[in-house]
């Protein structure tokens, strides 16, 4: 898996390289975001194991306003569909006392 990204990255790296050395700047400012974003979708989806849409969601987000996402601190990475377990908690204790 490690490998896998490794390679990836690697081959990334090489486009961003040649875009760098393009001379139209505003094609290149943007081909240049895209190819950040889907590096930093492959580092989280190999390296994190985050789950591929809530990345998609952050560089949605993060596209919105100009800006490649930066490190895996986010909310929508880390919230997660279930219940915490100490509402879980509470909900049974409240169902108990119902009947």
């Amino acid at each position: 898996m490690e490998q896998l990204l490794k390679q990836k990255l690697k081959v990334m790296r090489k486009k961003l390289r040649k875009i760098e050395q393009s001379s139209d700047a505003a094609q290149q400012q943007q081909e240049t975001i895209k190819l950040k974003q889907r590096m930093w979708i492959a580092t989280g989806l190999y390296k994190y194991d985050f789950a591929p849409e809530a990345l998609k969601k952050v560089v949605e987000n993060q596209a919105r306003i100009g800006l490649c996402p930066r490190g895996y601190m986010y909310p929508e990475l880390h919230l997660s569909t279930d219940l915490p377990t100490e509402l879980k908690q509470m909900l049974l204790r409240a169902k108990v006392f119902e009947s």
